[in-house]
């Protein structure tokens, strides 16, 4: 939008207020003025209308994809280039790439990998396909999740590599970036069994690494640059038949897991867990044409994914990393959209999380910190606001005290604040606080008090 159709608009807000304006603000001129010698549009943004193409033109240069299931305590995610991130601290306001442990698939040799292209089966099917190249080959990473009875949560990768020409040889490599101790039991040092298993913390399985069919060549492990290298058997691909090697993670501390159900037919598993799922709650559909469809569906699918399940209540998580965890001025905005889409039942939930993060004295506190006091109001609003789109005012009634409560502390909060010194308590402001929306520290501000 530029400054003309701003103020434009801003004028015509105030008209509708019941401000007095001049005609000639009102509409009575049929053509803004252009500058004297300057092409038609020249200098104004271009139009947007409703159809605006929905694509990847504004998408960053690295980015990491979900795929796990909705309100699932392994929030897997899987990088640009197929690398699955693990281990991002808990700890509030880490950098957006500080992953515990990174696992990479590749092929060995002299070249690397280039990225091609990266594509999810479907907007509500979150299986990832990744494909990469080399010199002389080709190679896919497919990543799916899985939460079969008596298994439980599984990550897993099918790597399938085909050559340009007749036939390559490839010996596919792990590449391990992590702080934590990994080893290869000492009997896999020598001929692979059926599957290669990589051990973590306490002897849990890691990884398992099982290729196609049995094979008798060593394997290599060894130490790198910040993690460990794994080369696996070497595999003779042609175009009929491309080399396959699957992976498989477990996700709950479990001891085993599966190594003998094939990677085709947990394929097919999590596709059809896949289509049964809604991306709606309710008696709720929405149904807008080809892309923004899928905009939608893939945005429903990444609130549910986000989300977890806390203290036997559905809490809405704003993403799987840095956000991970209760933020009340971007929960406003995610209740609301829950309810749109009819997650009556999880949304009721996530609005009582909200206010049990209550302190005795009155403040709504929750992972911004005790200076963001503005989350003390907007959960006040939040309560109001999912009350009207309810239609039915009983949380209301029964967070009442609640409110009064979050009330008086704001009160005495500025109250506080003008017996001081400070240049916000001069005007009459809440305290310093934190501003939020990008702006780090506690400084004299306005947003809070607005």
């Amino acid at each position: 939008m530029n400054r003309r159709d701003f103020v434009t608009r801003s004028l015509a807000a105030c008209a509708t207020a019941g401000f007095p304006l001049p005609a000639a603000v009102l509409g009575e001129t049929a053509e803004p003025h252009q500058p004297e010698g300057s092409a038609q549009g020249a200098n104004e943004a271009p139009v947007i209308d409703e159809m605006t193409p929905v694509d990847f033109r504004y998408s960053p240069i690295t980015y990491q994809s979900t795929y796990c299931f909705p309100d699932d305590a392994a929030k897997s995610l899987v990088g640009e280039h197929g690398d699955l991130r693990y281990d991002f601290p808990t700890d509030r306001f880490a950098a957006i790439d500080r992953f515990g442990t990174i696992i990479e698939f590749a092929l060995a040799g002299m070249h690397r990998d280039r990225a091609r292209k990266q594509w999810l089966e479907a907007p509500g099917l979150p299986v990832v396909h990744t494909l990469l190249e080399r010199e002389t080959a080709t190679f896919e990473l497919i990543t799916f999740a899985t939460n079969r009875a008596g298994e439980g949560r599984v990550d897993n990768v099918l790597m399938e590599i085909r050559p340009k020409e007749k036939s390559v040889a490839a010996v596919p490599l792990i590449r391990i970036r992590s702080c934590k101790s990994y080893c290869l039991p000492e009997q896999q040092n020598g001929h692979s069994p059926v599957a290669t298993v990589l051990l973590g913390d306490h002897g849990l399985p890691l990884l398992y690494c099982i290729p196609d069919q049995e094979q008798s060549e060593d394997i290599q492990w060894r130490l790198d640059e910040g993690g460990y290298l794994l080369n696996l058997q070497h595999c003779d691909a042609t175009q009929a038949m491309p080399g396959r090697y699957f992976f498989r993670l477990p996700q709950q501390r479990q001891a085993s897991v599966d190594i003998t159900v094939s990677a085709d037919d947990l394929l097919s598993e999590a596709r059809a867990w896949w289509k049964r799922w809604s991306a709606f709650g309710g008696n709720v559909r929405w149904s807008l044409p080809e892309k923004h469809g899928e905009f939608l569906i893939a945005c429903a699918r990444n609130i549910q994914e986000s989300r977890i399940i806390k203290d036997g209540r559905t809490v809405f998580q704003v993403g799987p990393t840095v956000y991970r965890g209760l933020w009340i001025v971007d929960g406003n905005f995610l209740l609301e959209a829950g309810r749109y889409l009819g997650y009556d039942k999880e949304v009721d939930q996530g609005l009582m999380a909200e206010w049990q993060q209550q302190l005795p004295s009155g403040q709504v506190a929750a992972d911004a910190g005790t200076e963001d006091w503005k989350d003390t109001a907007i959960a006040m609003f939040t309560a109001v606001r999912q009350c009207e789109l309810k239609q039915d005012w009983s949380m209301f009634r029964e967070l009442l005290p609640n409110i009064r409560r979050a009330l008086d502390f704001l009160i005495q909060l500025r109250d506080q604040a003008r017996k001081g010194s400070s240049l916000n308590g001069r005007y009459g402001l809440l305290p310093a606080g934190f501003p939020d929306g990008g702006l780090a520290g506690v400084q004299s501000e306005f947003t809070n008090t607005i």
